[in-house]
């Protein structure tokens, strides 16, 4: 199985693919160089690239976000006057609490009435971990609704990292809140410690 996802271009005559690639039954991004054909046909795989397994590629996706900030502080990479993408970021705000709750997230804004309900692995004050028997696409906003300590939480918050399908049949995710109401903050303080 391979599924091309995207592709940059490199130099006049070569491309960068980026595809979904199965090897050995596990799921894999593969990042490689192809050389665009002179007279029509198929671009040519070259022996330059990488497949990273697909539970791995949220972090590879933090640490280049990580790396693009630090070469615009350094200078040597400059964006057309925007700052560097807030997602993904590897930075934590927060201790991460265990906490397994049934939980319910609807896509934002809401389309139709469809919620997923799955289950918390754990929380912060800067995201949760949580699984859903689907898997959301990167960057997908969600409204979670949970309960904890018998209080009601909702929230708004975005899909930043996504782990491979389970045994149970569902995904991890790793969401950020965009931000934390009052009642939420409220919410959160019944388990996070705040020292």
């Amino acid at each position: 199985m391979k599924k091309k996802l995207g592709q940059v271009s490199r130099t006049k005559l070569e491309d960068i693919f980026i595809s979904l690639l199965e090897v050995r039954g596990a799921l894999h991004v593969d990042v490689r160089v192809y050389r665009r054909p002179v007279r029509g046909g198929d671009a040519v795989a070259g022996m330059e690239g990488v497949a990273v397994p697909l539970d791995l590629f949220p972090d590879l996706l933090r640490v280049l976000v990580d790396s693009q900030e630090r070469l615009i502080q350094e200078g040597l990479l400059h964006t057309s006057g925007a700052e560097a993408p807030r997602y993904l970021r590897s930075d934590r705000r927060g201790r991460r609490v265990p906490l397994r709750v049934p939980v319910e997230c609807c896509p934002w804004p809401v389309v139709d009435s469809r919620a997923l309900r799955g289950e918390t692995k754990d929380v912060s004050s800067g995201g949760a971990q949580l699984w859903l028997p689907e898997c959301l696409p990167l960057l997908t906003r969600v409204e979670v609704f949970m309960q904890i300590e018998g209080a009601d939480f909702k929230e708004l918050a975005e899909v930043v990292g996504v782990g491979v399908r389970q045994t149970n049949g569902r995904y991890r995710h790793s969401l950020r809140w965009l931000e934390l109401n009052t009642q939420a903050k409220a919410t959160l303080s019944q388990v996070i410690p705040t020292s």
